[in-house]
C-alpha cells in the first residue's frame, strides 16, 4: 500500500485537482454492508445541537477500491454512516499518483452529502519509490497533503479525525468524541491493529477472539497510538499551526502520527481516554 501508517499511516507544490463538495443522487450502499461493517444500524441518530461536526479526513487510494482493491473504502464509509451521532463529514483525499477510477462511483452510491471528494489526483512526478526503496521525503509529502486537507474541513468542524480508507469505526465513535468534557483537546480511543506488535495487555473493554488481534491501548505517544484513533480539537490545532508534515524533518519512517501525538501530549493538550467497558468506541485497521 502506498499510504504509510502505523495503525493501518515546508508545504510542497503537489498538483491537485480539487473537487467541490457535492454528491450526485444514486442508490444507497447495501444495508447488509453497513451492518456487517459496524453492527446494527441506529434508527434515530443524534445530532450536535450546536451544529458542529467531526471532520474525517479519509486518506485513500486505488487499493481501497473495487476493481484492484479490497473494497475497504465502502466499508469505512458504511461504518461512518452507521454512527449513533450523525454530526460528521468525510473529506476524501487520494494519496497515490495512480488513478482511482471507481472513487466517484463509490461516493455516488454512498448517497450521502456528508461524504465528498477534496482531491482525487496527485502529480505523477511524486512516485513513492525510487530504485526499489522509498523516495526521499515521500512520507512527508503525503503528510503535507494531509495537512492541506485538514485545513479544508468545513467551518463548523469542532473535531478532526485523520484516517485511512481501510479502517473501520465502532458505531459509538463519534458519540464518544462528543461525550468528552468540554475542556478536552484530544480524544484518544483504543484500537485494533493488524500491524503493530502488542506491547500491552488487551484492552479492558474488548475481548480477544480467534483471528482477532489484541486491542491496543492508546497512549498518545510514539509507537503507542495511531493516526486514526485520535480526535483533535480543530480550532487549537489550527491556532498553533500544527502540521504533521513538519514533525519529522528527515521523513525516515513515516510515523508522523505518533510523533505528533506525543508532541501535543507534551505541550499540555488535555486528553480524554474513554474506558467504559459497556460502550466500546474503538477503531480497527
Amino acid at each position: 500500500m502506498r499510504v504509510p501508517s502505523v495503525f493501518v499511516l515546508a508545504l510542497l507544490a503537489l498538483a491537485l485537482i480539487a473537487v467541490a463538495p457535492a454528491v450526485e443522487t444514486a442508490r444507497s450502499v447495501d444495508v447488509n454492508t453497513i451492518e456487517n461493517a459496524a453492527g446494527e444500524r441506529s434508527d434515530a441518530p443524534l445530532v450536535d445541537p450546536e451544529g458542529s461536526i467531526v471532520c474525517f479526513v479519509v486518506r485513500t487510494y486505488w487499493g481501497h477500491g473495487d476493481t484492484w482493491g479490497d473494497k475497504s473504502l465502502r466499508r469505512i464509509l458504511a461504518s461512518l454512516q452507521n454512527q449513533t451521532v450523525e454530526s460528521w463529514e468525510a473529506l476524501l483525499i487520494v494519496m497515490d499518483n495512480r488513478p482511482f477510477p471507481e472513487l466517484r462511483k463509490i461516493v455516488r452510491e454512498a448517497n450521502d452529502s456528508r461524504i465528498w471528494v477534496h482531491a482525487e489526483w496527485i502529480n505523477y512526478k511524486y512516485a513513492p519509490k525510487e530504485g526499489g526503496t522509498w523516495a526521499p521525503n515521500y512520507h512527508n509529502k503525503l503528510y503535507n497533503l494531509t495537512d492541506m486537507a485538514v485545513r479544508a474541513c468545513p467551518d463548523n468542524s469542532r473535531w478532526v479525525v485523520i484516517t485511512n480508507g481501510d479502517n473501520l469505526y465502532d458505531r459509538h465513535f463519534v458519540e464518544t468524541i462528543y461525550s468528552a468534557p468540554p475542556d478536552v483537546d484530544a480524544v484518544a480511543v483504543d484500537f485494533y491493529s493488524r500491524y503493530q506488535r502488542p506491547t500491552a495487555e488487551p484492552c479492558e473493554r474488548f475481548e480477544e477472539g480467534d483471528g482477532v488481534p489484541p486491542c491496543k491501548e492508546n497512549g498518545m505517544r510514539f509507537c503507542q497510538t495511531d493516526l486514526a484513533a485520535n480526535a483533535y480539537k480543530l480550532e487549537r490545532l489550527l491556532a498553533e499551526d500544527r502540521r504533521f508534515g513538519l514533525v519529522d524533518p528527515g521523513g525516515t519512517h513515516g510515523a508522523n502520527d505518533g510523533i505528533m501525538a506525543q508532541l501535543l501530549k507534551t505541550a499540555g493538550w488535555k486528553r480524554n481516554s474513554p474506558t467504559s467497558k459497556g460502550r466500546a468506541s474503538g477503531a480497527q485497521a
